[in-house]
């Protein structure tokens, strides 16, 4: 027993993280009054208490004596740093920090609810003559230089009803690049430059593009034979559109005879292009720009490199925004579509699998709206840029193409051959994306002084100390004693739980061998991109203390513990020293997988037309004409619910056996005959039935 009063008071010394003389003074006190101990356990119990307490003993016979085995001044040891993870405090003193959901202009409202809504009656050849008629080549650029001087934003939005509506993908790819090449030039072209290029591109007289690469080309400075200023880059342009006129290329500028440059010999830089040009040089040899075609004055004082990351995150948030638009038109077609099928012959197993399946593209949705909004009312630097590519790129590409499958398994009819077409052109691009990398900030051990890897150290041990026994004693208790206020209670004490507990496992895996570490890092940034998803979602939900959401808020934080509690298992599998440990943790899980009470609260939330339409549609996405899919399931959708009395007082008659349960057609032929329906009701019900079966087959 007074083993384990010792045990229990020095978890709650860890758990608070006491100072270690307070540690050492309790052992001392303990063992003298309840524990026989000798004059061997003194001598060890005080040589350790002085390698503990004095800096130079500890420093000069611990710390040294490593590095010389070591055979240099460093430690090779990644101790991760400022992972913010939730406390007690995090939601009591409203640590996180609110957002406004990023708004339109009356203007930019405008445009996308008339000029844009009038692309969809063309078919896909006209779209590129459209969109130069329509300006959207303009939309960025300020008016001052002939353009619709609209947000980013904007064009995200408009290109969320393209991924609605049509295959937009090459559109996409067209818009961005033009967006950030007006951007590399707003921001770096000379007063000339702008004056010259941007108009002509908002006019459409030039088709511009900037060209992403892993790495950037090589360009060197040199002077040619009349003594003019050229450089020759490297030569391997093969992406640009064919559509295009222009292209600007991000390049390490090498100057060693200092023609350009004068307190350095190398500088990330861009150059603008002509596509003839090119199209005029060997593929072979090197490309010789001249010094003019530099945009801007190239300068080591500006930080390009922290652009070009800025201009990969709009490219991403556009991935994003037809992520979403797609997604929008994939719940849209399969609400009306399960609505519309013939209840009688589907079973309560499948009706609940499409339920389930359902929900998760409601919340998906959601999901990805709300993070889009959230990055775009924040300031954001590299790390937070870093961290939302990391998510697109992993977390809303794979969830992405989970929910596009789910589609094309739910479409099973036909006539919906053309939208899982396009359903699958997504997906493909989605996997050609180019995955940015993501590494938990932290700090290596290199070169540093014998104080600091000291301090460094011991802050580690310290804080592991601490986490270890918090995460434990939150698992045994489920964080039943974290005190939160009351707006989702049970979800922000869990968030805790698993936020303590992902730092305990990111601190042990620095231990790991590399072959290890590498298999575990990427399920532990899986579990960190769901604890910021889930910290968004919970603010979100605080923020909109009147939302209609909060059952889906619900269902995302049940989904997304259940999803970081296999990733969680995962982890200990790929340990052989821990598999053991696996039936434990499966004891106490973070979140079982949502229910179906929750899945049907869902779509009976979303069988509601207004309800789904403000889902789909955050800004009115246009009418649908008499030629689209959507007006076919909709006009078949709208008889069946005219339909309905008609409906149950036939499910009424089978239940009391006036009538037998057969195929549909057959049921209601039945239903005329015996009176349970007059002949102009099976009319009408014949009718519906016939309109539903063309979508079917």
């Amino acid at each position: 027993m007074e083993t384990l009063f010792f045990i229990i008071i020095l978890m709650i010394f860890g758990f608070y993280s006491y100072p270690a003389i307070l540690w050492l003074l309790f052992i001392a006190i303990y063992s003298v009054i309840f524990y026989d101990v000798g004059v061997y356990f003194w001598i060890v119990f005080i040589t350790f208490s002085i390698f503990i307490l004095n800096e130079k003993i500890r420093q000069n016979f611990i710390i040294i004596p490593i590095l010389k085995y070591l055979k240099s001044n460093e430690i090779n040891f990644k101790i991760f740093k400022n992972i913010f993870y939730f406390n007690e405090h995090t939601f009591l003193t409203n640590t996180f920090k609110s957002y406004k959901e990023k708004k339109l202009t009356k203007e930019e409202n405008d445009f996308l609810r008339n000029d844009v809504e009038k692309l969809f009656i063309f078919e896909n050849n006209r779209y590129i003559d459209f969109i130069k008629n329509k300006k959207l080549f303009a939309l960025c650029i300020p008016k001052e230089y002939a353009g619709l001087g609209f947000s980013f934003f904007s064009y995200l939005k408009i290109i969320e009803k393209f991924a609605f509506h049509c295959s937009s993908l090459n559109i996409n790819d067209i818009l961005i690049n033009s967006i950030n090449s007006s951007k590399i030039l707003l921001k770096y072209g000379t007063k000339k430059q702008k004056e010259y290029y941007l108009p002509k591109i908002a006019k459409e007289e030039e088709i511009i593009e900037f060209i992403f690469t892993k790495t950037n080309f090589k360009g060197e400075v040199f002077k040619d034979a009349k003594e003019e200023l050229k450089i020759k880059l490297e030569f391997n342009f093969k992406d640009y559109n064919n559509i295009s006129t222009l292209i600007i290329v991000a390049f390490d500028l090498y100057d060693p005879k200092h023609l350009i440059l004068k307190n350095t010999n190398l500088v990330t830089t861009f150059a603008l292009i002509n596509i003839e040009t090119i199209k005029n040089t060997n593929s072979s040899e090197n490309l010789t720009i001249n010094y003019k075609d530099i945009i801007g004055e190239p300068s080591h004082t500006q930080n390009q490199k922290s652009f070009i990351k800025s201009l990969l995150f709009y490219k991403k948030a556009s991935f994003l925004s037809l992520c979403i638009g797609q997604s929008k038109s994939n719940l849209k077609l399969i609400n009306s579509y399960t609505s519309l099928k013939d209840e009688y012959e589907v079973s309560k197993k499948e009706i609940k699998e499409i339920e389930e399946k359902i929900a998760q593209i409601v919340s998906f949705n959601y999901l990805s709206t709300n993070l889009r909004n959230y990055f775009f009312s924040i300031n954001k630097d590299d790390s937070n840029i870093d961290f939302f590519n990391h998510i697109i790129d992993y977390h809303i590409s794979k969830n992405f193409k989970k929910i596009a499958f789910i589609t094309i398994d739910i479409l099973d009819s036909n006539k919906f051959q053309k939208i899982k077409k396009r359903v699958y052109e997504f997906i493909e691009y989605s996997n050609n994306l180019d995955k940015s990398s993501f590494d938990f900030e932290h700090i290596f051990i290199k070169n540093k002084s014998i104080v600091i890897i000291d301090k460094t150290l011991q802050n580690y041990i310290s804080s592991s100390i601490n986490l270890n026994i918090k995460s434990f004693i939150f698992f045994l208790t489920r964080g039943y004693f974290i005190k939160v206020d009351k707006e989702l209670k049970r979800h922000k004490k869990s968030l805790i739980w698993v936020s303590t507990n992902f730092n305990a496992l990111l601190n042990f895996s620095s231990l790991l061998s590399k072959k290890r570490k590498k298999i575990i890092n990427e399920k532990l940034i899986d579990i960190f991109s769901w604890i910021h998803l889930l910290k968004l979602i919970i603010k979100e939900n605080e923020d909109n203390q009147n939302s209609n959401y909060k059952f889906l808020v619900d269902y995302i934080c049940q989904y997304g513990f259940y999803q970081i509690q296999k990733e969680k298992e995962n982890i200990f599998q790929e340990i052989p020293t821990f598999k053991i440990l696996l039936p434990f943790i499966r004891l106490n899980p973070y979140a079982l997988k949502p229910n179906n009470k929750i899945n049907t609260k869902i779509i009976k939330f979303i069988k509601n037309k207004e309800n789904l339409d403000e889902i789909c549609a955050s800004l009115s996405f246009l009418k649908d004409n008499n030629k689209t899919i959507f007006f076919e399931l909709d006009e078949a959708l709208k008889l069946q619910n005219e339909c309905e009395d008609l409906h149950e007082r036939i499910k009424y008659a089978i239940k009391h056996k006036t009538l037998k349960k057969t195929h549909f057609s057959e049921t209601i032929k039945q239903a005329n005959k015996t009176g349970v329906i007059t002949k102009k009701e099976y009319e009408k019900l014949d009718f519906a039935y016939k309109k539903r079966l063309n979508l079917f087959t």
